[in-house]
């Protein structure tokens, strides 16, 4: 309570951090891993990502929250457009910026941030939007405001193994 951002955001880089390593196990138990052993700077990539974005979350749902309060049933139109500004509006605006970021921080720069973009983004975006609209839906209805950004982080888990797997396709 006395430290929410540094509590999030500490949870998040290490959420993140270890799912890109989950990630880089999926990828040698396919046989598509491109590193011998473990890449940490790319695991160090991803949980900057999470230390970052955690607070945006915090402040996120909080304004969520206000400009529409949390009803006393769970499934209301007031939920529904939630999900519709969660997933319609935030999930593209912070999946472009999550390819783009980490496509600036592995040093591809400006043409690395588009080309990533170019390979990767719509079929991110149709994966995020499978594990996410209903992970969303279950956050917006049933979980306790104060402990959104910790079930987000959960599923944010998940959400790393794969799109770590996507975006260090050979």
């Amino acid at each position: 309570d006395k430290h929410p951002l540094l509590v999030k955001g500490t949870t998040a880089f290490f959420v993140l951090g270890l799912g890109d390593l989950c990630g880089q196990g999926v990828e040698h138990l396919m046989g598509t891993s491109t590193v011998h052993g473990v890449d940490w700077i790319r695991a160090v990539r991803f949980g900057l990502f999470g230390l970052i974005g955690a607070p945006w979350a915090h402040y996120y749902f909080y304004y969520l929250d206000y400009y529409f309060p949390p009803t006393e049933r769970p499934l209301t139109w007031t939920t529904l457009l939630k999900l519709l500004i969660d997933q319609g509006l935030q999930a593209p605006a912070l999946l472009a910026l999550i390819i783009s970021a980490l496509a600036i921080l592995k040093g591809g720069g400006i043409s690395g941030m588009k080309s990533d973009m170019q390979a990767n983004y719509w079929d991110a975006l149709i994966a995020n939007w499978k594990l996410w609209i209903p992970a969303s839906l279950i956050n917006l209805a049933f979980v306790k405001p104060s402990l959104r950004v910790l079930y987000v982080n959960v599923v944010f888990f998940i959400w790393t193994i794969i799109l770590s797997v996507m975006l260090n396709e050979p």
